[in-house]
């Protein structure tokens, strides 16, 4: 692994976005399909409007990463994901331990594994962005005071 250059001000922030169902628009055909058959499905049960509205709201949010853009930022306070239908934030303090799969790097608030892992912390996505994001999050997650990263943590 080689040694990446300190971090800059001008190289930060460092964004980038990541448009899930545009790489795969089978399965957003499907998804879209099935949205629309519930709320089909949800207007012939209930003959109202507003079950329909709201199926296709909670659907549409429950997916939304999928679905529409993702943007990330990656800055001296910490990482943020944000899209259409929500937003997550993770502050470098408050990173415990971080993993890299082939799609992305999950930085969590957890020092071990935990089972709500699922939901707290960040997923950043790479977009052919792999090694940036890496030398990125290993500078500036290890620059906290406490619990220093070990650089092991994303190979």
């Amino acid at each position: 692994m080689s040694v990446a250059a300190p971090i800059t001000d001008t190289a930060l922030p460092f964004t980038w976005r990541v448009h899930l169902a545009a790489r795969q628009p089978a399965k957003a055909a499907a998804a879209v399909l099935f949205i629309a058959a519930t709320v089909a499905l949800a207007y012939l049960g209930f003959r109202n409007w507003v079950f329909c509205v709201a199926a296709a709201l909670m659907l549409v949010g429950s997916i939304g990463d999928f679905l529409f853009p993702v943007s990330y930022r990656l800055d001296g306070e910490g990482a943020h994901a944000h899209w259409l239908s929500g937003a997550v934030s993770l502050k470098w303090s408050r990173v415990r331990r971080c993993y890299q799969d082939p799609e992305g790097v999950k930085l969590s608030p957890f020092s071990r594994p935990s089972k709500l892992e699922r939901w707290r912390g960040v997923y950043l996505r790479f977009n052919d962005n792999e090694q940036r994001v890496i030398e990125l999050v290993q500078q500036l997650a290890t620059e906290r005071e406490t619990d220093p990263l070990p650089a092991e943590a994303l190979a």
